[in-house]
Order: C-alpha cells, then structure tokens, then sequence
C-alpha cells in the first residue's frame, strides 16, 4: 500500500491534509509525525511515497530534516514538500528548494492546486523510480557481459594450456628424438660433405627445440602452473637478462600471492606485458620489478626503468604490440585492479599494477 508522511504539528494542518488524500488519493495510507527526529524514523522504517514537511518543527530545522533523509540511502528517492503560512514568499521558498526539498506551497493553498502540484510531484517520482530500475538491469547487464568476457578469457587460457602441453608431449619430443639420431649418425659417417650437412642440419634442429620450449613457456609457463608468481616473474626476469642484455632486479619480501587461482595467468601476463613494453619501446638498460602488499588489502607490482618515457598521448593513439595498454586496464577490470603509469625522459617509466588481496 502506497504512504503518505506529514511531519509537523504546529504550522500544517493534518487533518486537512489527511482528508484531501483521502478524497485524491483514496488508494493512500496517512502516516503523521509530530516531530523531526520522530518523521526521519518513520520515513526510514516505512518508505512513504511523498513527505509533506511543516516549515515550522518544534525540534529540528527544516533544512536539517531534509538534509538527513536526502542523504541517507533509503529515504533519498522520496519528494519531500514543504509546507508554510502564507507569509512565505517566494524568495523565502527558493533556500528550501535549493538545498534538498523537491517543492513547496503555502497556505491556505487551493485543493486543485495542491492536487496539481502532488500530481507533479508523484509523476516525476515514478518516472525516476523507472530510470532507477531500467539502470540497475543495466548494471546487470553489464555484470553478466563481465562475467561472460571472464570466462571467455579462462577458456582462451585452457586452451593455451592444451596446446602447450601437446608441444611438450608430441613436438618437444619428436624433436629431441631426431636430434639424437641426427647426432649419432654423424659420429660415424666420414664422409666431409655429408658431415657438414648433418652438422648444419643437426645444429637446425637443436634450434627448432630451442624455439618449441620458448614457445611453450610463453603459451603457459609451467613454472607459473606448479610455483605460482612469484618465481614466475624470477625466471621471465632472467630470461631477459639472458636474451636482451638488461639489468633486471626482483623485489619482494612476500612468500606468494594470495590472490584467485585463475587470475594468476592474467596478472602474469599483464607485468609480462609491461616488460615487453620496456624491451621494444623504452631503449632502457635496467628493469625493475617490486611485488609488495599493503594493509592487507593490495597488491602492488611496480616495473620500473630507465628507459626514454612514454609519450603523453601513447596509450591514446598507439596499438601495442599483442597485449597492449588497453587489454591490460580491461583484463584490470575483471580483476577490479587498476594500472597507474608515470613517465619521464629523464627518469624513465614506473607502471604500478594494483590487485585486491583475495579474502574469500
């Protein structure tokens, strides 16, 4: 049943009131406050449609009032109209509408008026309730098209998987297989010709094994699979000390990341990301990377270099390459994390990644 809330005793007439929503409104439940404090708690408690609000309250200002219940997530839909002697005029009316009332009239007013202005009132007070409704399936929407984006990401990640572990049991083998034979049969053969043939052939293969284990470890480390993160990002470090002639240096006073098991892979392959950026981009001869953990509830990874900086306008107008800025803020999203970048020419880039601590 819809409710009506009159709170005042002094100025406002509530029988008035009452017997003009009963002859409008018959579909109404009058509800009547004496007081401020006593109209806030029952507004609270049953959720009227419409406050009518003397201008007068013997406890607390009218102002205060409305500021209290357009402030307080329960009651803030709710119109409040205020209500006062015919010497409030209307420069007096202005303040109230200002500050949190939705309208006001005087009195003695004119029932058809009155009823004009409620009507008024009600309607806009439906149509926001339906504006309200028609976001909140928005936001809905929007969830499920998360979630879907979520799992169509695991599955892209299980299918990486499948496909790393078919190089290892089937390409990686056969490989090393060929390999041995190649090698075997050189060992014997003396004729100069086809020895450097085997040779060349040989040292063709030992890179194609090279090549499929590079492979593997980008399609899905095995280190990140059976360790976790942590020496995850130890190894991809060394490895491109190794390969790119770059300083690195590891940071971490923490043991693992506690984090959900499937955002592993993302968060792996975002600092990833963040390291391919500053091999192909920067011209940078140190790299950094410092995982810490803050009050409990982030995680920080910090990559830092000495590289040349970001131009302001990069993540605006320029594709990385792969996975670039952009996937990584969407990919942030699933995981309400977030990606703050600072560049400089003279001092390099520092891109911090933050994850919520998982406390499931």
């Amino acid at each position: 049943m819809k409710k009506v809330l009159v709170i005042g005793s002094v100025g406002i007439n509530t029988g008035q009131l009452k017997h003009l929503f009963k002859l409008y409104y018959p579909g109404f439940f009058f509800l009547s406050a004496s007081s401020g404090r006593e109209g806030i708690e029952i507004a609270q408690q049953n959720i009227p449609e419409i406050i009518l609000l003397d201008l007068f309250i013997q406890d607390m200002d009218v102002d205060e009032v409305t500021g209290i219940l357009k402030s307080n997530p329960v009651t803030e839909h709710i119109p409040v109209v205020v209500t006062g002697e015919t010497c409030i005029n209307q420069q007096e009316q202005t303040p109230h509408l200002f500050i949190r009332a939705d309208a006001s009239f005087s009195k003695p007013f004119n029932p058809e008026e009155f009823k004009s202005l409620v009507d008024v009132v009600l309607r806009l007070k439906k149509a926001e309730d339906g504006l309200r409704r028609y976001q909140k399936q928005i936001k809905n929407y929007q969830r499920r098209i998360k979630n879907l984006t979520l799992e169509l990401t695991m599955a892209e990640e299980e299918e990486r998987k499948r496909i790393a572990e078919h190089l290892h049991d089937n390409l990686g083998q056969t490989l090393s297989l060929i390999y041995i034979n190649l090698s075997s049969f050189a060992e014997v053969n003396d004729n100069s010709g086809l020895q450097k043939v085997l040779n060349r052939t040989s040292d063709l293969v030992s890179k194609a094994i090279t090549e499929s284990r590079v492979m593997l470890y980008e399609l899905y480390p095995p280190v990140l699979h059976e360790h976790g993160l942590l020496p995850a990002f130890i190894m991809k470090l060394e490895q491109i000390e190794k390969n790119y002639k770059i300083k690195t240096v590891f940071t971490s006073e923490l043991k693992k990341i506690d984090i959900r098991k499937e955002f592993n892979i993302f968060v792996y392959r975002i600092v990833a990301e963040l390291f391919n950026n500053v091999i192909n981009h920067s011209g940078a001869s140190r790299l950094e990377l410092e995982v810490k953990k803050k009050k409990n509830e982030f995680y920080y990874f910090i990559v830092r270099d000495d590289g040349e900086g970001i131009k302001n306008d990069y993540s605006k107008k320029q594709s990385l390459r792969g996975f670039g800025l952009v996937s990584i803020k969407e990919r942030l999203k699933n995981m309400n994390g977030n990606l703050n970048i600072e560049s400089n020419a003279c001092t390099g880039t520092v891109a911090t990644v933050r994850i919520p601590v998982n406390k499931n």
